[in-house]
Protein backbone atom coordinates (compact mmCIF):
# COMPACT_ATOMS: atom_id res chain seq x y z
CA UNK A 1 0.00 0.00 0.00
CA UNK A 2 1.82 3.15 -1.15
CA UNK A 3 2.41 5.61 1.91
CA UNK A 4 0.32 8.04 1.22
CA UNK A 5 -2.71 6.09 1.39
CA UNK A 6 -1.88 4.90 4.39
CA UNK A 7 -1.53 8.58 6.04
CA UNK A 8 -5.43 8.82 4.71
CA UNK A 9 -6.60 5.91 6.05
CA UNK A 10 -4.40 6.32 9.51
CA UNK A 11 -6.17 9.92 9.21
CA UNK A 12 -9.83 8.87 8.64
CA UNK A 13 -9.46 6.43 11.35
CA UNK A 14 -8.30 9.16 14.04
CA UNK A 15 -10.75 11.58 12.67
CA UNK A 16 -13.41 8.91 12.77
CA UNK A 17 -12.55 6.98 16.41
CA UNK A 18 -12.66 10.89 17.59
CA UNK A 19 -15.77 11.40 17.00
CA UNK A 20 -17.03 8.58 17.97
CA UNK A 21 -15.49 8.30 21.05
CA UNK A 22 -16.14 11.94 21.81
CA UNK A 23 -20.21 11.43 21.37
CA UNK A 24 -19.77 8.21 23.49
CA UNK A 25 -18.26 9.30 26.43
CA UNK A 26 -19.95 12.68 26.77
CA UNK A 27 -23.42 11.12 26.38
CA UNK A 28 -22.88 8.47 28.56
CA UNK A 29 -21.76 10.16 31.56
CA UNK A 30 -24.97 11.51 31.95
CA UNK A 31 -27.03 8.17 30.99
CA UNK A 32 -28.29 6.57 34.15
CA UNK A 33 -27.69 2.68 34.51
CA UNK A 34 -29.91 0.94 31.78
CA UNK A 35 -31.99 -2.08 33.07
CA UNK A 36 -29.48 -4.68 31.56
CA UNK A 37 -26.00 -3.20 32.94
CA UNK A 38 -27.59 -3.82 36.37
CA UNK A 39 -27.16 -7.30 36.24
CA UNK A 40 -24.24 -7.54 33.28
CA UNK A 41 -21.22 -5.39 35.30
CA UNK A 42 -21.55 -6.65 38.37
CA UNK A 43 -21.63 -10.73 37.11
CA UNK A 44 -18.50 -9.72 35.04
CA UNK A 45 -16.56 -8.82 38.20
CA UNK A 46 -17.66 -11.99 39.75
CA UNK A 47 -16.56 -14.37 36.86
CA UNK A 48 -13.30 -12.83 36.53
CA UNK A 49 -12.59 -12.62 40.55
CA UNK A 50 -14.45 -15.23 41.84
CA UNK A 51 -14.90 -18.02 39.09
CA UNK A 52 -17.97 -18.59 39.59
CA UNK A 53 -21.31 -17.63 36.78
CA UNK A 54 -23.92 -18.27 38.88
CA UNK A 55 -25.08 -14.52 37.87
CA UNK A 56 -26.45 -13.70 34.38
CA UNK A 57 -26.26 -17.19 33.19
CA UNK A 58 -28.50 -16.78 30.27
CA UNK A 59 -25.73 -14.38 28.28
CA UNK A 60 -22.20 -15.90 27.84
CA UNK A 61 -19.50 -13.87 29.95
CA UNK A 62 -17.18 -12.48 27.69
CA UNK A 63 -18.26 -8.96 26.95
CA UNK A 64 -19.17 -8.54 30.66
CA UNK A 65 -15.68 -9.93 31.47
CA UNK A 66 -14.38 -6.97 29.37
CA UNK A 67 -16.28 -4.48 30.82
CA UNK A 68 -15.61 -5.63 34.50
CA UNK A 69 -11.73 -5.47 33.62
CA UNK A 70 -11.04 -2.06 34.58
CA UNK A 71 -12.80 -2.64 37.62
CA UNK A 72 -10.11 -4.86 38.44
CA UNK A 73 -7.79 -1.75 39.04
CA UNK A 74 -10.41 -0.11 41.54
CA UNK A 75 -11.20 -0.59 45.18
CA UNK A 76 -14.48 -2.70 44.45
CA UNK A 77 -16.55 -3.50 47.32
CA UNK A 78 -18.01 -6.87 46.73
CA UNK A 79 -19.19 -8.75 49.82
CA UNK A 80 -20.03 -12.52 48.25
CA UNK A 81 -21.30 -13.54 51.59
CA UNK A 82 -24.75 -11.48 51.40
CA UNK A 83 -28.10 -12.84 50.79
CA UNK A 84 -28.91 -12.06 47.08
CA UNK A 85 -25.34 -13.94 46.25
CA UNK A 86 -26.31 -16.71 48.26
CA UNK A 87 -29.37 -17.00 46.45
CA UNK A 88 -28.29 -16.11 42.92
CA UNK A 89 -30.46 -13.57 42.94
CA UNK A 90 -28.64 -11.08 39.99
CA UNK A 91 -31.32 -8.05 40.19
CA UNK A 92 -30.64 -7.74 43.74
CA UNK A 93 -26.95 -8.08 43.85
CA UNK A 94 -26.37 -5.74 41.04
CA UNK A 95 -28.65 -3.08 42.92
CA UNK A 96 -26.50 -3.18 45.70
CA UNK A 97 -23.30 -3.81 43.74
CA UNK A 98 -24.08 -0.39 42.44
CA UNK A 99 -25.48 1.84 45.00
CA UNK A 100 -25.00 0.13 48.25
CA UNK A 101 -21.46 -1.56 48.21
CA UNK A 102 -19.63 0.94 45.55
CA UNK A 103 -20.12 4.46 43.74
CA UNK A 104 -22.49 3.56 41.18
CA UNK A 105 -21.63 6.37 39.02
CA UNK A 106 -17.74 5.93 39.06
CA UNK A 107 -18.39 1.85 38.56
CA UNK A 108 -20.71 2.46 35.71
CA UNK A 109 -18.10 4.93 33.71
CA UNK A 110 -15.18 3.05 34.12
CA UNK A 111 -17.46 -0.54 33.05
CA UNK A 112 -18.36 1.27 29.78
CA UNK A 113 -15.07 2.24 29.05
CA UNK A 114 -14.21 -1.16 27.13
CA UNK A 115 -17.40 -1.31 25.41
CA UNK A 116 -16.14 2.31 23.76
CA UNK A 117 -12.98 0.37 22.58
CA UNK A 118 -15.59 -2.35 21.00
CA UNK A 119 -17.42 0.22 19.29
CA UNK A 120 -13.67 1.86 17.67
CA UNK A 121 -12.60 -1.24 16.89
CA UNK A 122 -15.72 -2.22 14.98
CA UNK A 123 -15.42 1.07 13.08
CA UNK A 124 -11.76 0.60 12.01
CA UNK A 125 -12.12 -3.40 11.02
CA UNK A 126 -15.37 -1.40 8.78
CA UNK A 127 -13.34 0.63 7.32
CA UNK A 128 -9.83 -1.67 6.23
CA UNK A 129 -11.90 -4.40 5.28
CA UNK A 130 -14.41 -2.29 2.69
CA UNK A 131 -11.38 0.21 1.32
CA UNK A 132 -9.22 -2.95 0.60
CA UNK A 133 -12.50 -4.46 -1.28
CA UNK A 134 -14.19 -1.53 -2.46
CA UNK A 135 -11.65 1.58 -2.66
CA UNK A 136 -10.79 3.90 0.00
CA UNK A 137 -14.25 5.93 -0.67
CA UNK A 138 -16.56 3.41 -0.06
CA UNK A 139 -14.65 2.84 3.07
CA UNK A 140 -14.96 6.04 4.45
CA UNK A 141 -18.51 5.93 4.21
CA UNK A 142 -18.94 2.48 5.49
CA UNK A 143 -16.96 3.70 8.62
CA UNK A 144 -18.56 6.86 9.15
CA UNK A 145 -22.03 5.33 8.18
CA UNK A 146 -20.91 2.91 11.03
CA UNK A 147 -19.60 4.82 13.80
CA UNK A 148 -22.46 7.55 13.95
CA UNK A 149 -25.74 4.95 13.70
CA UNK A 150 -27.48 5.50 16.21
CA UNK A 151 -27.70 1.58 17.07
CA UNK A 152 -23.51 1.44 17.64
CA UNK A 153 -24.10 4.56 19.59
CA UNK A 154 -26.55 3.62 22.05
CA UNK A 155 -24.98 -0.20 22.27
CA UNK A 156 -21.57 1.15 22.50
CA UNK A 157 -21.52 3.33 25.51
CA UNK A 158 -23.53 0.80 27.57
CA UNK A 159 -22.41 -2.68 29.01
CA UNK A 160 -24.55 -5.59 27.26
CA UNK A 161 -23.65 -7.97 24.79
CA UNK A 162 -24.91 -6.48 21.28
CA UNK A 163 -22.19 -4.11 20.21
CA UNK A 164 -19.44 -7.43 21.26
CA UNK A 165 -21.21 -9.85 19.04
CA UNK A 166 -21.82 -7.27 16.11
CA UNK A 167 -18.32 -7.16 16.26
CA UNK A 168 -17.25 -10.81 16.33
CA UNK A 169 -19.46 -12.26 13.99
CA UNK A 170 -18.44 -9.14 11.70
CA UNK A 171 -14.41 -10.07 11.97
CA UNK A 172 -15.78 -13.98 12.11
CA UNK A 173 -16.75 -14.01 8.67
CA UNK A 174 -14.31 -11.63 7.37
CA UNK A 175 -11.61 -13.82 8.67
CA UNK A 176 -13.49 -17.22 7.27
CA UNK A 177 -13.03 -14.79 4.09
CA UNK A 178 -9.77 -14.46 3.78
CA UNK A 179 -9.51 -18.33 4.79
CA UNK A 180 -11.53 -19.05 2.16
CA UNK A 181 -8.46 -17.29 -0.40
CA UNK A 182 -5.49 -18.99 1.13
CA UNK A 183 -5.99 -21.48 4.17
CA UNK A 184 -2.85 -20.71 6.33
CA UNK A 185 -2.36 -21.62 9.88
CA UNK A 186 -2.20 -18.27 11.28
CA UNK A 187 -5.50 -16.99 9.23
CA UNK A 188 -7.32 -20.09 10.29
CA UNK A 189 -6.53 -19.35 13.74
CA UNK A 190 -7.90 -15.74 14.04
CA UNK A 191 -10.91 -17.20 12.68
CA UNK A 192 -11.50 -19.56 14.86
CA UNK A 193 -10.16 -16.71 17.66
CA UNK A 194 -12.83 -14.52 16.29
CA UNK A 195 -15.35 -17.20 16.02
CA UNK A 196 -15.02 -18.60 20.09
CA UNK A 197 -15.21 -14.49 21.06
CA UNK A 198 -18.66 -14.33 18.97
CA UNK A 199 -19.95 -16.98 20.59
CA UNK A 200 -18.99 -16.06 23.85
CA UNK A 201 -20.61 -12.74 23.81
CA UNK A 202 -23.93 -14.18 22.86
CA UNK A 203 -26.05 -17.14 22.19
CA UNK A 204 -27.15 -15.68 19.21
CA UNK A 205 -23.70 -16.15 17.83
CA UNK A 206 -24.71 -19.44 16.79
CA UNK A 207 -26.03 -17.94 13.47
CA UNK A 208 -22.37 -18.57 12.28
CA UNK A 209 -22.60 -22.28 12.09
CA UNK A 210 -24.76 -21.81 8.96
CA UNK A 211 -23.40 -18.97 7.68
CA UNK A 212 -19.94 -19.86 7.23
CA UNK A 213 -20.80 -23.43 5.90
CA UNK A 214 -22.74 -21.94 3.12
CA UNK A 215 -20.31 -19.47 2.34
CA UNK A 216 -17.66 -22.50 1.86
CA UNK A 217 -20.04 -24.23 -0.28
CA UNK A 218 -20.24 -21.11 -2.66
CA UNK A 219 -16.77 -20.50 -2.46
CA UNK A 220 -16.04 -24.37 -3.01
CA UNK A 221 -18.18 -24.03 -6.20
CA UNK A 222 -16.81 -20.77 -7.63
CA UNK A 223 -13.89 -20.59 -9.70
CA UNK A 224 -11.93 -17.94 -7.54
CA UNK A 225 -8.10 -19.20 -7.11
CA UNK A 226 -7.51 -20.92 -3.12
CA UNK A 227 -4.46 -21.86 -2.18
CA UNK A 228 -3.25 -24.36 0.79
CA UNK A 229 -0.43 -23.51 2.82
CA UNK A 230 0.34 -26.11 5.38
CA UNK A 231 2.94 -25.12 8.22
CA UNK A 232 6.18 -26.30 6.76
CA UNK A 233 4.86 -27.30 2.78
CA UNK A 234 5.04 -24.89 -0.11
CA UNK A 235 1.60 -23.60 -1.27
CA UNK A 236 -0.63 -26.19 -3.34
CA UNK A 237 -3.06 -24.56 -5.74
CA UNK A 238 -6.88 -26.23 -5.72
CA UNK A 239 -9.00 -27.31 -8.52
CA UNK A 240 -12.24 -28.82 -8.48
CA UNK A 241 -14.92 -28.42 -6.31
CA UNK A 242 -14.05 -31.22 -4.03
CA UNK A 243 -10.65 -31.07 -3.01
CA UNK A 244 -11.61 -27.20 -2.17
CA UNK A 245 -14.52 -27.91 -0.42
CA UNK A 246 -12.80 -31.03 1.42
CA UNK A 247 -10.29 -28.30 2.20
CA UNK A 248 -12.79 -25.57 3.49
CA UNK A 249 -13.94 -28.48 5.51
CA UNK A 250 -11.07 -29.06 7.44
CA UNK A 251 -10.52 -25.37 7.94
CA UNK A 252 -13.72 -25.09 9.66
CA UNK A 253 -13.43 -28.11 12.09
CA UNK A 254 -10.33 -26.86 13.06
CA UNK A 255 -12.17 -23.27 13.65
CA UNK A 256 -14.61 -24.77 15.63
CA UNK A 257 -12.10 -26.52 17.55
CA UNK A 258 -10.07 -23.59 18.59
CA UNK A 259 -13.89 -21.40 19.19
CA UNK A 260 -14.41 -23.98 21.33
CA UNK A 261 -11.32 -23.86 23.39
CA UNK A 262 -12.11 -20.04 23.53
CA UNK A 263 -15.10 -19.84 25.08
CA UNK A 264 -14.09 -22.35 27.98
CA UNK A 265 -11.52 -19.82 28.52
CA UNK A 266 -14.22 -17.37 28.97
CA UNK A 267 -15.48 -19.90 31.71
CA UNK A 268 -12.08 -19.83 33.07
CA UNK A 269 -12.16 -23.84 32.06
CA UNK A 270 -15.07 -24.14 34.75
CA UNK A 271 -17.75 -27.03 33.79
CA UNK A 272 -19.96 -26.25 36.83
CA UNK A 273 -22.45 -23.26 36.78
CA UNK A 274 -21.52 -22.04 40.55
CA UNK A 275 -18.97 -23.25 43.05
CA UNK A 276 -22.24 -23.93 45.51
CA UNK A 277 -23.22 -27.66 43.90
CA UNK A 278 -26.77 -26.75 45.97
CA UNK A 279 -27.04 -23.93 43.45
CA UNK A 280 -25.74 -25.58 40.55
CA UNK A 281 -28.26 -28.42 40.81
CA UNK A 282 -31.48 -26.20 41.28
CA UNK A 283 -31.79 -26.65 37.61
CA UNK A 284 -33.89 -29.50 36.06
CA UNK A 285 -31.75 -31.01 33.40
CA UNK A 286 -35.24 -33.62 33.03
CA UNK A 287 -37.30 -30.44 31.32
CA UNK A 288 -34.78 -29.72 28.38
CA UNK A 289 -33.66 -33.37 27.49
CA UNK A 290 -37.13 -34.50 26.98
CA UNK A 291 -38.56 -30.73 24.80
CA UNK A 292 -37.76 -32.38 21.62
CA UNK A 293 -35.90 -33.23 18.69
CA UNK A 294 -32.50 -31.78 20.08
CA UNK A 295 -32.82 -33.98 23.30
CA UNK A 296 -30.23 -36.95 22.67
CA UNK A 297 -27.62 -34.13 20.67
CA UNK A 298 -27.97 -32.64 24.60
CA UNK A 299 -27.59 -35.56 26.34
CA UNK A 300 -24.31 -36.41 24.52
CA UNK A 301 -22.96 -33.05 24.70
CA UNK A 302 -22.95 -33.23 28.16
CA UNK A 303 -21.92 -36.62 28.66
CA UNK A 304 -18.66 -36.25 27.02
CA UNK A 305 -18.53 -32.59 28.91
CA UNK A 306 -17.90 -30.84 25.77
CA UNK A 307 -19.49 -27.30 26.70
CA UNK A 308 -19.55 -25.36 29.95
CA UNK A 309 -22.65 -26.48 31.69
CA UNK A 310 -24.30 -23.08 31.67
CA UNK A 311 -23.97 -23.05 27.47
CA UNK A 312 -25.86 -26.75 26.87
CA UNK A 313 -28.55 -25.29 28.83
CA UNK A 314 -29.01 -22.11 27.28
CA UNK A 315 -28.37 -23.76 23.40
CA UNK A 316 -30.79 -26.28 24.75
CA UNK A 317 -33.41 -23.53 25.30
CA UNK A 318 -33.20 -23.21 28.98
CA UNK A 319 -32.69 -19.59 30.83
CA UNK A 320 -31.66 -19.87 34.13
CA UNK A 321 -31.88 -21.58 37.42
CA UNK A 322 -34.37 -20.95 39.58
CA UNK A 323 -32.77 -19.48 42.97
CA UNK A 324 -33.46 -20.96 46.63
CA UNK A 325 -36.03 -19.60 48.35
CA UNK A 326 -35.14 -18.09 52.04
Amino acid sequence: MPPARQLRILGLLAAGILAYASLALTSMRTTSAVYDETAHLPAGYTYLTLRDFRMNPEHPPLAKELAALPLLLMDVRMPNASSPWALGDQWEFGHRFFYEWNDGDRVLFWGRLPMVALGCVLGAAVLLWTQRHFGLLAGTIAFFLCLLSPDVLAHGQIVTTDLAVALFVFLSVIAFQAVTHRITATRVLLAGLATGAAFASKFSALVLLPTLSILAVVVALAREPMTLTPFAAAPRKLGGALPRLAALALALLAIGAIALAFVWATYAFQPRLANDPELAAAFSWARLEHSGAASGVLRTVRAAGLLPEVTSRRTAGGTTFRPRSC
